[in-house]
């Protein structure tokens, strides 16, 4: 034990209760500029733990969370002065107060949540006016849905008598909300719960549990009368993570031979935020630059950033193309790693514009000339780009052949934590994988549909190399890296007539690919997701019986962003 004098009281900084005596004197903070001063505390007859006197609610928490907060608490009184031990008490008494508004039992509770839903979409059901819906969805801390382009009034109605919408923004809402609270207390950190809260990992873990057993439950079946098990049409694509890392790996190497063949050179981009968006230090104490930042914030700190550089380099004609893998350090602040390849040329003027706009906001602050953007050289005879990428790919979506994960400090291995970094993207919306140039993979993925050639010339070019999963080839029969999205084949899409589960007209669809005005489609069939009842016996042995109307959940997104979670 070691012994802290914290003014005229004394405290032992250990897991052994601290005193708070009667007649002690605390620092209190002035007002409106004024200097503070120090006053008396009595508190009768009982002695209570400083901790407790600062914030009596901290009991309330779960002990893995309060126990933390309370040895944080401890230790900045320990080493604070006077001002500073004050700030200790405002903030773990802010900290609880957060928590307990939070209400972590209910924001975690995926059936709690789906109760809240049903309540909200039966009161919304009873009102006759869209306003007054809006009104209840404000006071319920949702924003609201508004009439804007292709949404009208009657979908907005529609949204807010839905249990489904309600039950995604609810889960949106309430968990961002807590875990942003967690992440301010101190709890998210490599010395207690790496990239994001326990209760975030294990809310995650039942939502896989739960979008898996749906999916075994469904098929899916074609107008043509074709029938395909769920779950296999899962297993082959994109929502496969071992697929989604081969595609990623596929289309890096690719930019990397179209770099090679050009002349082209690449740099390895490490950027991160400023300090006020982090909240805990390397080795764990608070850092006392931040601001409150959410996880969000800094993520569209670095988005904001990143639309000045591009926009810029765009005005100066520069061709930049690569990817950008976005992953949170251990405190959960967000950080990017980029591998941009341009002309040999403007290598120079890529890096002072990207310098110039990650330093343009706290550019004078401790470590940030050195820490802010990080820029290394990629020399090909010592390997191509997609090796300096393969671990981060690999670290953010399956942990293969990664190891240990150097943000923990138990070096826990990376196929358990890559787990904890997709909970992460999926709480807080962060798209983890982002083409930079280069054609649409869509295009590509559309393409590989085609199982025989077709006689559109420039298509069966296109549709070779993609079948063949030749990137490079790939954009050279397109027109070049130069072309980008405006090259030889492009997606052909159409408005179909069909009414979404709101009452509004479904968007253009995606029926095949297009070269000038000839067209191929690629989607021939219609599909629909069923739900399979228990199989029956009869003489002929077990029978499939498939129940029609049992759509797919409306909460289900695209798999290639960052959230793939089923029914939740």
């Amino acid at each position: 034990m070691r012994s802290a004098l914290l003014g005229k009281y004394g405290a032992y900084v250990s897991d052994m209760p601290r005193v708070y005596l009667r007649g002690a004197r605390q620092w209190v903070k002035g007002e409106d500029g004024e200097p503070g001063r120090m006053v008396e505390c009595r508190l009768g007859t009982e002695l209570t733990t400083l901790d407790q006197h600062a914030a009596p609610d901290l009991d309330q928490l779960p002990a893995r969370i309060a126990t933390p907060m309370r040895q944080e608490f401890w230790q900045r009184l320990g080493e604070g002065n006077a001002p500073e031990k004050a700030d200790a008490a405002a903030w773990v008494a802010q900290a609880v107060r957060e928590l307990i508004d939070a209400d972590l039992a209910k924001a975690f509770d995926l059936d709690v949540i789906e109760d809240l839903a049903g309540r909200a979409a039966r009161i919304c059901g009873r009102l006759a006016q869209l306003e007054h819906m809006q009104e209840f969805c404000e006071r319920c801390g949702i924003d609201p849905p508004a009439p804007h382009g292709a949404r009208t009034r009657v979908g907005c109605r529609a949204r807010l008598r839905s249990h489904r919408w309600w039950r995604r923004q609810f889960d949106k809402a309430l968990g961002r909300r807590a875990e942003d609270a967690l992440r301010r207390a101190g709890i998210v950190q490599r010395h207690r719960d790496l990239y994001a809260s326990y209760l975030t990992r294990r809310q995650h873990r039942a939502k896989q549990k739960a979008t898996g057993r749906w999916i075994r439950d469904r098929v899916v079946i074609s107008d043509a009368g074709d029938q395909l098990e769920l779950w296999d049409v899962r297993e082959r694509s994109q929502a496969n993570p071992a697929l989604r890392r081969g595609e990623l790996m596929v289309r890096l190497r690719g930019f990397s031979e179209v770099a090679e063949a050009a002349g082209h050179v690449a740099d390895f981009y490490t950027l991160t935020t400023p300090s006020k968006f982090h909240r805990t230090l390397d080795h764990g104490a608070p850092n006392p630059n931040y601001a409150g930042a959410t996880v969000r914030d800094g993520q569209m700190w670095l988005r904001s950033m990143w639309a000045k550089a591009r926009a810029k380099l765009k005005r100066l004609k520069v061709l930049i193309y690569g990817f950008r893998i976005a992953e949170p350090h251990h405190d959960g602040t967000a950080h990017w790693h980029m591998v941009l390849f341009t002309v040999a040329s403007h290598r120079d003027t890529v890096r002072r514009v990207l310098r110039g706009y990650w330093l343009s906001e706290d550019g004078d602050e401790r470590g940030a000339q050195q820490r802010r953007i990080s820029i290394k050289e990629i020399d090909s005879a010592a390997g191509n780009a997609a090796g300096y990428l393969a671990k981060y790919v690999a670290k953010n979506i399956d942990g293969h052949e990664v190891g240990g994960d150097h943000e923990s400090s138990s070096d826990a291995d990376a196929s358990q934590t890559c787990q904890w970094v997709t909970a992460w993207a999926s709480r807080h919306g962060v798209r983890q994988f982002q083409q930079i140039g280069g054609p649409a993979v869509t295009v590509w993925r559309e393409l590989r549909r085609i199982r025989t050639a077709c006689s559109v010339a420039r298509i069966e070019s296109a549709r070779v190399h993609a079948d063949a999963g030749e990137w490079a080839a790939f954009i050279e029969s397109l027109g070049g890296i130069e072309a980008g999205r405006a090259g030889a084949v492009s997606l052909w899409s159409e408005i179909t007539g069909e009414i979404t589960q709101y009452d509004e007209l479904r968007g253009p669809q995606i029926k095949g690919v297009r070269s000038g005005v000839l067209q191929v489609e690629t989607r021939t069939k219609i599909w629909r997701v069923e739900k399979r009842v228990s199989p029956l016996f009869s003489s002929l042995g077990p029978v499939s019986i498939s129940v029609r109307g049992a759509g797919a959940p409306a909460a289900w997104t695209n798999p290639n962003e960052s959230s793939m979670y089923g029914p939740n």
